[in-house]
């Protein structure tokens, strides 16, 4: 069986604590999650211009859905 990557465990994690959608920025640090988030098909990366675009995206998102909101910011 192959090994896991650490993007690859950090996307199924997120998945089954039923994040539904991630905010932040994308970077050279977070490429591979954020490849690992595109190849799962359950969680939407919504691109942000800034962090604190993403934190107040997720934090809007969390208040109105209920649901954790998620930032990765690079």
């Amino acid at each position: 069986k192959k090994m896991k990557t650490v993007a690859q465990y950090i996307a199924q994690r997120l998945s089954e604590l039923e994040i539904k959608n991630a905010f932040g920025t994308s970077g050279h640090y977070n490429y591979e999650l954020l490849l690992a988030l595109k190849k799962s098909d359950e969680i939407a990366f919504t691109h942000t211009f800034t962090a604190l675009e993403a934190i107040y995206a997720a934090g809007g998102y969390a208040k109105t859905t209920k649901v954790p909101g998620c930032v990765m910011i690079s």
